[in-house]
């Protein structure tokens, strides 16, 4: 949590965090202090039902908060590059990769895909970029699982996708800031006219 909340504070972009708080709370103490990470998502001793209300209250909240094409644009990545892996391994080329798809990592993914990578701080506003951002960071999570088969692949991931993502629009406010023209304004109290930016 200390980690976290200074992470937040510290790692800044102008008035906006660059890292998702909790995800760089998680890779933080897996580094530093060999935990695990048991406690967040994976349900396997629950009943199915469980994994129902997970997926209800994910809908609910990724919905609520207007981030549904970021929690979709991760899943539809991920269920393509694991079917895709899979189908590789079959053929012998790549280690399997079904447990990305029973429990307990399932629920990790599903749990992640609803109430982590629809952060409104660190993902974009715009729907079209929002489904990128999920693909990205999908994409980047299932890199570092065949990579390192880390139980971190999906904060790491994430931690990824935020720094792309504020690569991004740091990039475009750049660029519009550049691009936006001069205005003329009145200075009543100097008299005259300064060119100033709209």
């Amino acid at each position: 949590g200390v980690l976290a909340i200074d992470a937040k504070h510290l790692l800044r972009l102008g008035r906006t965090h660059v890292f998702n708080p909790a995800a760089l709370g998680l890779v933080a103490v897996t580094f530093l202090f060999g935990s695990g990470q048991s406690w967040w998502g994976a349900l396997p001793a629950l009943p199915l039902v469980s994994l129902v209300l997970l997926l209800a209250a994910g809908y609910l909240v990724a919905d609520r908060a207007n981030k549904l094409p970021a929690a979709l644009g991760f899943l539809g990545v991920f269920v393509a590059l694991g079917s895709g892996g899979t189908l590789l391994a079959g053929a012998g080329t790549v280690a399997s990769l079904g447990e990305l798809f029973r429990t307990p990592l399932l629920n990790a993914a599903l749990f992640f895909a609803a109430f982590m990578v629809t952060d409104p701080p660190t993902s974009s506003v715009a729907f079209g970029e929002q489904a990128v951002f999920g693909g990205l960071v999908a994409a980047a999570s299932f890199a570092i699982y065949l990579a390192t088969r880390g139980l971190y692949y999906l904060p790491l991931g994430l931690l990824v996708g935020n720094v792309g993502w504020a690569v991004y629009r740091e990039a475009k406010r750049l660029w519009t800031r550049r691009g936006t023209p001069y205005s003329v304004i009145m200075q009543p109290a100097m008299g005259g006219r300064r060119r100033v930016r709209a």
